[in-house]
């Protein structure tokens, strides 16, 4: 996923990813070149509780 795909599924800005990830609330991005950063989807899934049930 990208920035923008996080910030959409968040609905939150891509300013608020880039904090997020510093602050330790999402995992850091695998960068795989200088203009090339991505995320996992499950992890973002996981980082923020998307898809647990509720109990």
């Amino acid at each position: 996923m990208t920035v923008k795909d996080v910030s959409a599924m968040l609905r939150v800005s891509v300013a608020t990813v880039w904090r997020m990830v510093a602050a330790g609330t999402l995992p850091q991005p695998k960068k795989f070149s200088t203009r090339c950063t991505r995320w996992e989807a499950g992890a973002v899934r996981r980082a923020v509780g998307i898809g647990r049930a509720k109990g």
